[in-house]
């Protein structure tokens, strides 16, 4: 009995043991996933940051897309004035080129006589005027049309240029767009392995939870059932000393019996 009690006793503060070992499991699976709640709400920060700069670079970008086309707009336009003077200098050179051959023709047909009676030197001195306006002309003309070369040029490269930034920026974008959505993807996927850590974590805990009531209820039964075989351990000793006080009494009576005999 003394044995069995003792096996009893060993195995209380046997289960004892390993219901504080799994309190102590129990708590330390949970720092852990409180950590990974702390981790994965760090990672949905900075995917929210990620997604604010991108969107910030693409407003930018769009910005300076918009201020390029307001530029090209404004270039064309200036492309278009400067045709437009050359169209309307060399418009003027035909019509002074017209006019001085109809003045010639005029002069030759209508006053051919009052030709004659001019001057060698009038007629050089006008031929030369007309010459000079012609080249002062010409002159107008292809400095006009060297501007408008030089303008054209330099609005190529502006063009060259902007087309050049317009298409880094859009790598620049789409590659921070990208950037995004693969640490939003990271974020996802490490919040639905959180998702199921979570779930499995509580599952072990509804088991360890199962387990320590199943723990309780044995140790409770244990306990009673060590109650018990106290109670019928004394109950056993009383009998015991009950039976040698019989014993010393029958004793006794014999002395006395053999006395009386």
């Amino acid at each position: 009995s003394k044995v069995a009690l003792q096996i009893q006793y060993q195995l209380c503060h046997q289960v004892s043991s390993n219901v504080m070992s799994e309190n102590a499991a129990l708590r330390q699976q949970q720092q852990e996933v409180q950590a990974l709640k702390v981790e994965m709400a760090k990672l949905q920060c900075d995917a929210r940051s990620a997604n604010a700069r991108c969107s910030t670079m693409q407003q930018a970008h769009e910005r300076k897309v918009h201020s390029y086309e307001e530029q090209l707009v404004q270039r064309a336009d200036q492309v278009a004035a400067l045709q437009d003077d050359v169209h309307t200098l060399q418009e003027q050179g035909r019509e002074a080129a017209s006019i001085h051959r109809k003045e010639k023709q005029e002069m030759t047909a209508a006053h051919k006589e009052q030709v004659e009676q001019h001057s060698l030197e009038e007629m050089a001195l006008r031929d030369a005027i007309v010459r000079t306006k012609e080249q002062e002309l010409q002159k107008t003309a292809v400095a006009a049309k060297e501007r408008f070369t030089q303008f054209q040029q330099h609005h190529n490269r502006m063009v060259t240029m902007y087309e050049r930034q317009l298409s880094t920026n859009r790598a620049e974008v789409s590659r921070l767009r990208q950037e995004a959505e693969l640490d939003s993807h990271n974020a996802k996927e490490q919040q639905q392995e959180h998702t199921k850590e979570n779930a499995l974590l509580n599952s072990q805990k509804d088991e360890l939870q199962n387990q320590l009531r199943l723990n309780a209820t044995l140790l409770n039964s244990q306990v009673k059932e060590l109650h018990a075989l106290r109670e019928e351990k004394q109950h056993s000793e009383s009998l015991r000393t009950v039976e040698q006080e019989l014993k010393k009494q029958i004793e006794l009576l014999k002395v006395d019996l053999h006395e009386a005999r």
